[in-house]
């Protein structure tokens, strides 16, 4: 939730986007992404990313709403499987 203030006034890209990353899992990091509303109509505002650093790339990501229960609920199993993903890869 701390993140998602901080999401607030974190400054736009290029395209609108911002993001902010909540840490670190080995060579991979999960960051919290609010995409420009307008530019993706239907599709969740806010991403959890699992993603590269050294390319940029999106290993996996999970979209949000509104941060309901639910959906905090799938936000720490996102976290956690994660995490256990990188585990195995190093």
């Amino acid at each position: 939730m701390r993140a998602y203030v901080q999401l607030a006034v974190a400054p736009d890209d290029a395209e609108g986007a911002r993001a902010v990353t909540l840490f670190r899992l080995g060579s991979l990091e999960v960051r919290l992404t609010e995409t420009a509303q307008n530019l993706l109509e239907g599709l969740p505002p806010v991403w959890l990313e699992l993603r590269s650093p050294l390319n940029g790339a999106i290993v996996d990501s999970l979209g949000c709403h509104d941060f309901d229960e639910d959906e905090l609920a799938a936000a720490v199993a996102f976290v956690i499987e994660a995490a256990q993903r990188v585990q195995t890869l190093h």
